[in-house]
């Protein structure tokens, strides 16, 4: 297969087995002589339900919560293959539930856990952690107080779970302080609380 005055990156679609591309540009000649060609599977937007963590003691959640889910994107087809999923949650509760312990977070879709390459620590001021994605919306109607934030990628103490961890401003901290949303900030003991969020997480197959 010959290619003229092509440059950049080349992109190829479509079914590709073992051979030879020349690539000619205006001042050389490229020689491709092996070809890897590697599956990839595409998500297209898909509902789950997410699970809301805590880094020690899960919360526990009254059963009238809404919990949902939407996730894309493009992981590769076998156990341990890499990926990035672009994650979309919304939580909403009218009856307080038990706070559990620890730092929230909402767990990935079935099948994908985050890549252990970007987990961040809990005892690292979220202040200065990577941002993965925005915390939108974060409510507390009985106290009329609405924060936004940013999502972080985190998993719990025994590292059986990982997934999205949220941090927003926090009033007793300054007016530049954020906070993890866990078992005393933005709690779920609270009656009326709501959690909108988006974020590209990269992940991995199980």
């Amino acid at each position: 297969m010959d290619i003229a005055g092509t440059t950049g990156n080349l992109f190829l679609s479509g079914s590709v087995s073992q051979g030879t591309i020349n690539v000619y540009g205006l001042k050389s000649q490229k020689t491709v002589t092996s070809i890897k060609a590697t599956d990839a599977e595409f998500f297209p937007p898909t509902d789950y339900t997410p699970v809301l963590h805590a880094t020690t003691t899960n919360p526990a959640l009254n059963t009238s919560t809404v919990i949902l889910g939407t996730y894309s994107g493009v992981v590769g087809p076998n156990s341990g293959d890499k990926g990035m999923l672009e994650i979309n949650i919304q939580y909403a509760q009218t009856v307080a539930g038990t706070t559990g312990d620890g730092t929230y977070f909402f767990g990935l879709p079935a099948g994908f856990t985050v890549d252990p390459a970007y987990i961040q620590a809990v005892a690292t001021d979220p202040e200065d952690m990577r941002a993965w994605g925005i915390l939108t919306h974060v409510t507390d109607n009985t106290s009329d107080t609405h924060q936004n934030g940013e999502i972080h990628l985190i998993q719990n103490a025994a590292g059986t779970a990982s997934g999205l961890a949220m941090s927003a401003h926090d009033d007793s901290e300054g007016s530049l302080s954020r906070a993890y949303v866990d078992n005393t900030f933005y709690d779920v003991a609270v009656a009326v609380m709501e959690y909108k969020l988006f974020a590209k997480v990269p992940v991995v197959r199980v």
